[in-house]
């Protein structure tokens, strides 16, 4: 549960989401109404309540059917899957339009790997040299649990 004060499912929605939505405004160069659209999500999510998606997308009345449960209950309500799930129809990522289907984190994923593109070369490296398929399976997995718990780790009170 999002309530839990301190747990990683509080602090992603008080403090990591929050700063998320700042990077991709800082990292886009979004039309003022992309922005602002963004700069209100922040808001409902640190002071306000759960508002219902309100973009056109494909599959909007499904999530809002689901989202009713939630509605005006604050962000630190609903179960963490659901506050932590990115709210895409902000960025005009399911319009018609310039802005369709662009990736929010596209310039954030980039730097990222830029950043750590000579240690993955190096691990691949060592992969490649370890023959036996259920160990290199095992590997690859140890080497997945520990970037995403390098990610987790990001989040500073």
């Amino acid at each position: 549960m999002t309530s839990e004060k301190g747990c990683f499912a509080w602090k992603t929605i008080v403090h990591r989401k929050p700063k998320i939505i700042e990077e991709v405004i800082r990292d886009n160069t979004y039309p003022r109404p992309t922005v602002e659209r963004l700069l209100r999500l922040r808001e409902e999510i640190l002071r306000g309540t759960v508002q219902p998606l309100a973009a056109p997308a494909p599959d909007v009345e499904q999530w809002n059917a689901l989202w009713r449960e939630f509605e005006d209950k604050t962000w630190l309500e609903p179960p963490w899957y659901f506050a932590e799930i990115d709210r895409l129809e902000a960025v005009g990522y399911f319009q018609r339009g310039p802005l369709r289907s662009l990736d929010p984190f596209q310039k954030s994923k980039r730097r990222q790997l830029r950043e750590c593109i000579d240690s993955l070369g190096a691990a691949l490296e060592t992969m490649e040299r370890i023959r036996d398929r259920q160990l290199r399976f095992e590997n690859l997995l140890h080497a997945s649990l520990w970037g995403n718990r390098v990610e987790l780790s990001k989040i500073t009170v």
